[in-house]
């Protein structure tokens, strides 16, 4: 079970929305592993999710980055990333998603990762013939 003692090194808060109820940071999880993305939530069910929320917001975690939209900046920065890096960002979620521990956005976030690798492998190959 995972608690909020279970959470260490918790870096580059981010608001996750234009709303203010969802904030990115990476942290490292006990048994679970380092510099992994966790998105707290105000309204999270889970209660570790609410106090990371709550720190966050208080500046516990340092300050909160401003909420950018993800279709202008994630797409751009998935498309200027290596395959390695693709692959080593998706690990970490795939392993928060296995724990039980992955919120909605990182799944999705999963699926793109996935979607990128795919394609970047797909135009590794084209380029080698």
């Amino acid at each position: 079970m995972i608690s909020v003692d279970s959470f260490r090194k918790i870096t580059n808060p981010v608001f996750n929305d234009e709303h203010g109820l969802s904030i990115n940071i990476i942290c490292d999880i006990d048994g679970i592993g380092n510099d992994i993305p966790f998105t707290a939530m105000k309204n999270d069910c889970e209660e570790h999710g609410r106090v990371l929320y709550e720190r966050a917001l208080s500046g516990d975690y340092g300050s909160i980055s401003k909420f950018v939209k993800k279709e202008q900046t994630q797409k751009l920065q998935t498309t200027l990333r290596t395959v390695g890096d693709l692959s080593i960002e998706a690990f970490s979620i795939q392993c928060a998603v296995d724990a039980g521990t992955a919120s909605d956005a990182q799944i999705e976030n999963l699926a793109e990762l996935k979607e990128a690798i795919a394609t970047r492998i797909g135009e590794n190959r084209e380029g080698i013939k």
